[in-house]
């Protein structure tokens, strides 16, 4: 249990070079551990060994209960960092194409899916429904309100992008946490310089 809590720890920290020499070692107590099996993975991708990534990402699948897409999440972040972009949309929409009833029980899940689209311009149009489901069954996230602020501002929406960010600040400034934590600065600058808010980073 102690060397499960550091390699998290390491892992929560992006030492990924230290998590997965302590997960590596569990995993030969307990080959089948999810959470270790998608650290070890998302590790692999970090340290740019993305075979391996893949590799594990396969035998995640293999083993996730349904509801549970860590496995998806690591092919996705290989094939965006590889530019490998048909398999980063079929893996996107085959996530996606899973029941809605699986896909809202961990945050992760439609979190990650709005990053996702980001990336690519033919993904950004599920933005709006992916906030919205995320929003109707997680609480609130900085990173979310971020990512679809980025969305609206990618499509030249400036308003709906610093409604979302004013959101964000708020939010933060009513829960005492730092209101930019997780908003991109450059975000921020541009929609300042239209006038839109008038908050000002540090």
């Amino acid at each position: 249990y102690i060397l499960y809590s550091l390699g998290g720890q390491y892992f929560n920290k992006g030492k990924f070079k230290q998590s997965n020499a302590i997960d590596r070692q569990l995993l030969k107590l307990w080959p089948n551990h999810l959470d270790v099996l998608f650290r070890v993975a998302y590790a692999e991708h970090k340290l740019n060994r993305n075979n391996q990534a893949l590799e594990l990402a396969k035998r995640l699948k293999r083993l996730e209960p349904q509801g549970l897409y860590n496995s998806y999440i690591v092919e996705l972040f290989v094939y965006m960092s590889t530019k490998e972009i048909n398999k980063f949309k079929q893996t996107f929409n085959e996530l996606l194409s899973q029941p809605e009833s699986f896909l809202k029980l961990n945050d992760d899940t439609y979190r990650y899916l709005l990053f996702f689209t980001l990336a690519s311009r033919d993904l950004s149009k599920h933005a709006p429904t992916l906030y919205k489901k995320y929003i109707e069954n997680h609480p609130y996230s900085c990173e979310v309100e971020n990512n679809i602020a980025i969305h609206y501002f990618n499509l030249e929406q400036f308003n709906k992008s610093a409604q979302h960010v004013m959101k964000a600040y708020e939010k933060g400034e009513l829960l005492g946490e730092d209101s930019f934590g997780c908003l991109n600065p450059q975000l921020i600058k541009l929609l300042d310089e239209k006038g839109l808010i008038s908050i000002k980073l540090d």
